[in-house]
């Protein structure tokens, strides 16, 4: 993920600086990446499946399965 970072830091940004700026160019990158790596459909179907993984490991723990 280092080569993937350093490569989104090297992205040029054409906004002024600013105060009000929040987010480098590399923050908005890492993000758009994050959603394509997941293929998830949507956000909120990333999230339901690892909610549904975290209850089946936890359930797998409190069995001793895991």
């Amino acid at each position: 993920i280092e080569k993937v970072r350093d490569a989104f830091r090297a992205l040029p940004d054409g906004r002024k600086r600013s105060n009000a700026r929040l987010y480098e160019m590399e923050d908005a990158a890492l993000s758009a990446f994050a959603v394509f790596f997941s293929q998830s459909p949507s956000f909120l179907d990333s999230q339901v499946r690892m909610q549904k993984q975290c209850v089946l490991s936890a359930q797998l723990q409190t069995r001793g399965g895991a």
